[in-house]
């Protein structure tokens, strides 16, 4: 099978893989202890993987795995516990920056109890102590990596040449071209239906679509809105809608460009990026790009969450779209109108440059409706468009002043501590670009974490979602649902709204077709 993706993998390194190419791809290569699962009801679960057994000790203080004995490395190596031990002393060291570090918090350390048996300690106990310890890793392959230091992990072979004891087996990545996988026709949780899966790599949106309605791919997982039409009229494709996990949004830089201290003249101050943010007429623009394939987004969290949760849209709404209130609020923080209409204060203008990657036309889209918002209400906007590892490496050295992202949440609400903890801060070499460090916000997720009730866990976590929204660190922008195209041949599998992929070793296609 072939799967047309926007865009390359950064990574096959589990603990640091970012994009959602990497991820697919790590999740073929690499096993969980336990495989994330969602019920018919849309709650959280758990399904053997790595581990066949497991069960708390008798004062809830940990939880005893058994693992699979005879799962195997894609070298013949046995898996053992010493690598679920290396695994979780990896993900926690700051060195690695793994986004999952600060989630991990919830587990103590890990025990070797047998050759296949292990032990976690808990420090705390929480209604989602079993959730992360059982799927946040990724297990790694001790004797490949223990002997290079973890500050080359990401610059190593291995980070480009994994070796896992998943499902499919690493064959080739040629970089900004395709990354082939294989099936492991021996794996102790049987062989997948699918000989190989190929991710080609086609950043522009038409290629990758053409490619699927002339049956040179087979899978394609975000359909543009303006392709739609299209594709459904396309002889042997159908498209799939299902509710999403990603959202989108304007990131704002809240240090200096390149600064580890100092405040962004501009989004260093709360009330101006409410300013900026009350400026974009948001279901306007998701209208113009999306139709009706997306809603404006409601924070770094998506409506799935909220209705798990049972908490209603309108109690999270803030601010919204009004120009008036907009300007009223620059002029009262000195950002006043000059005579050619932009603002300024004290000689500085209110100007920002906004980073797109150049591979998503709907973010370039979206940029080139926004900027003359902005520049109505005498904010100087410069639309930049970087292909897309000049993009990634200017957010990660923190030279930006603004971004258009889009990300897939994580099912487990905690999830988002790997995004938008103080711990993900992209000096911690995570994915929280911006700089947003709040120790309410920090407070109130590890008291969602420490919550032995799912009750409890989720009155928490609202409290958390209602001060990262008041602290506004970025302008959240689209919610969209997922509409993929797939050829009638293939036969998708369980696909779940946070990772269409998560049975991909179950899917097929029809006898006597070949790629």
């Amino acid at each position: 099978m072939v799967i047309s993706s926007a865009a390359d993998a950064d990574l096959l390194l589990p603990p640091v893989a970012l994009t959602g190419t990497a991820l697919q791809v790590v999740d073929a290569l690499f096993d969980r202890l336990l495989q994330p699962t969602i019920d018919s009801a849309g709650a959280l679960s758990v399904a053997p993987a790595l581990a066949t057994r497991w069960q708390y000790t008798a004062d809830s203080s940990a939880i005893d795995f058994t693992l699979e004995e005879r799962a195997r490395w894609h070298d013949g190596t046995a898996v053992t516990a010493n690598d679920v031990q290396f695994t979780f002393v990896a993900y926690r060291d700051s060195v690695v920056g793994s986004p999952s570090r600060e989630l991990l918090s919830v587990v103590d350390s890990v025990q070797v109890t047998g050759p296949h048996a292990v032990r976690v300690w808990l420090a705390s106990r929480s209604a989602r102590s079993l959730q992360v310890a059982g799927t946040e890793m990724r297990i790694l392959p001790r004797h490949l990596l223990d002997s290079i230091p973890r500050s080359a992990w990401r610059s190593s072979a291995f980070a480009r040449r994994p070796v896992g004891s998943g499902r499919f087996r690493f064959v080739s990545w040629q970089a900004g071209t395709r990354i082939e996988v294989a099936a492991d026709s021996s794996n102790y949780r049987g062989r997948p239906r699918l000989d190989r899966v190929v991710w080609s790599i086609a950043p522009d949106p038409a290629a990758a679509i053409a490619r699927i309605g002339s049956g040179d791919a087979d899978f394609l997982e975000n359909v543009r809105p303006d392709a739609v039409p299209a594709l459904a009229a396309a002889p042997g494709v159908r498209l799939l809608r299902s509710p999403g996990l990603a959202y989108g949004y304007v990131q704002w830089n809240l240090l200096a460009s390149r600064s580890e201290t100092t405040p962004h003249p501009v989004f260093g101050d709360r009330a101006t990026r409410v300013a900026l943010s009350r400026i974009i007429d948001r279901a306007a623009v998701v209208k113009m790009v999306f139709d009706s394939l997306a809603l404006p987004a409601v924070g770094p969290f998506t409506r799935w969450h909220l209705a798990t949760a049972g908490v209603s849209e309108s109690s999270m709404v803030r601010e919204g779209f009004d120009t008036l209130a907009a300007a009223r609020t620059l002029d009262s923080l000195g950002w006043t109108r000059a005579a050619n209409g932009m603002r300024a204060r004290g000689g500085v203008p209110l100007a920002f440059t906004l980073l797109v990657p150049a591979s998503s036309t709907v973010r370039v889209r979206l940029a080139t409706l926004m900027e003359p918002m902005w520049r109505a209400a005498g904010v100087n906007v410069r639309v930049e468009s970087l292909e897309f590892p000049a993009f990634m490496a200017r957010l990660g050295a923190g030279d930006f002043d603004a971004a258009v992202m889009a990300l897939g949440a994580d099912v487990e609400p905690l999830g988002i501590r790997g995004v938008w903890g103080s711990g993900a801060a992209r000096q911690q070499g995570g994915p929280n670009f911006g700089s947003y460090r709040s120790a309410p916000f920090d407070s109130a997720l590890a008291l969602a974490a420490a919550e032995r009730s799912d009750a409890g866990m989720q009155r928490a976590m609202v409290n958390a979602w209602r001060i990262i929204l008041d602290d506004a660190p970025a302008l959240w922008l689209f919610e969209p649902f997922t509409v993929s195209a797939v050829r009638t041949d293939i036969t998708p599998v369980g696909i779940r709204p946070d990772a269409w992929w998560s049975q991909l070793g179950d899917w097929s296609r029809t006898s006597g077709t070949t790629r």
